[in-house]
């Protein structure tokens, strides 16, 4: 609940949350206030808590905690401001507790009939585009996909204070997504945007703009989505 009234002296301005939310269907995504948050796609457990604590912030998801937990970082807001968050899930309809048992199938059912309306942009199943900074990427579309959605990061060995724009365009030349500023150490940063009616063909581009040496701009877990 948001704070009301005046408050009392030397009452904190603004609040960081936490949400450890226990459910047993992992979510497809989480908002704030209608606004997507970063998902970790990361696999590795290590990787993951960094990730994460090192986030101002994202959520995953824990299937190991508790029988399922979602777990949200959410960045400082005004405490007078509300915190509407919202966990969706690929299945339709309410699992019971006394349902629990006969879940698994069911779920698998759903969700894979929820990944074949998804492509990755990289082809051949691969989760990541990995592109050379200065170079384009060119991926036909048509009508039916309605989103493209991942995140951006700098590969590796990109230089921590190394300064990049990860750009996606149309065919057209409408700029649908623009990631100016990324460092070379900075934790990905959300792409979840539509794709216009008109496009044939999405431009996926990345651009030192320093003067460093190039090297690997990554879109993570790339996909398009009807």
């Amino acid at each position: 609940m948001p704070v009301e009234g005046k408050g009392f002296k030397g009452q904190l301005k603004e609040r960081a949350y936490e949400l450890w939310v226990h459910t047993a269907v992992a979510p497809s995504q989480v908002l704030l206030a209608g606004e997507e948050v970063l998902a970790i796609s990361e696999t590795n457990a290590t990787r993951v808590a960094r990730i994460y604590a090192n986030s101002r912030q994202c959520w995953y998801y824990d299937a190991a905690e508790k029988d399922g937990t979602v777990k949200i970082k959410l960045a400082k807001r005004c405490v007078k401001s509300a915190c509407d968050v919202t966990i969706n899930s690929a299945v339709a309809k309410k699992v019971s507790s006394q349902a629990y048992p006969k879940a698994p199938k069911e779920i698998a059912k759903r969700i894979a009939a929820a990944k074949e309306q998804t492509k990755y942009v990289a082809g051949m199943n691969s989760p990541n585009l990995y592109q050379q900074m200065g170079q384009e990427f060119k991926v036909p579309v048509d009508g039916s996909w309605k989103r493209v959605t991942g995140s951006v990061v700098c590969s590796s060995d990109t230089d921590p204070k190394a300064v990049v724009t990860f750009r996606l365009t149309t065919d057209t030349g409408k700029v649908i997504f623009e990631r100016v500023g990324q460092k070379g150490n900075d934790a990905p940063q959300l792409v979840a945007v539509n794709i216009p009616s008109y496009a044939n063909m999405l431009i996926f581009s990345v651009k030192r703009e320093d003067d460093g040496v190039p090297s690997l701009g990554v879109w993570k877990d790339i996909k398009l989505v009807k």
